[in-house]
């Protein structure tokens, strides 16, 4: 049987900044030991301080070259700070969605942005 893979297109919440232990606390790290079937592959493709332009050129080719089942992607904080326009940002994460969801063979799954009052 195939193994599930799942990969994480992301920035720096995606690859654990901010917690004590980034390797094991990043989100796609606890949604992978937590809620996924044993066997599952991980490949975390986040990169910090990446936005959606980013994300587009540098994770989302590698990412779907994994031909995954379930693609996860947190991307916005950086846009927002970045005073990427709304338009712009909408087009490039439609865009990191559908080229993750391969004509319906990905899930993928898009988080919110999280409250920015503790930001510079």
């Amino acid at each position: 049987m195939a193994k599930l893979v799942y990969v994480a297109v992301g920035a720096s919440e995606t690859v654990g900044i901010g917690s004590e232990d980034p390797l094991n606390e990043a989100w796609p790290q606890v949604l992978f030991r937590k809620y996924l079937p044993l066997g599952t592959v991980l490949e975390n493709f986040g990169i910090p301080g990446a936005t959606a332009a980013d994300a587009l050129e540098r994770e989302v080719p590698d990412a779907v070259g994994q031909s995954p089942a379930l693609a996860t992607v947190w991307l916005n904080v950086n846009d927002i700070t970045r005073l990427v326009p709304v338009a712009t940002y909408k087009q490039q994460l439609g865009d990191v969605v559908h080229r993750l969801r391969r004509g319906g063979a990905t899930k993928v799954l898009v988080a919110n942005t999280p409250p920015l009052d503790h930001l510079p």
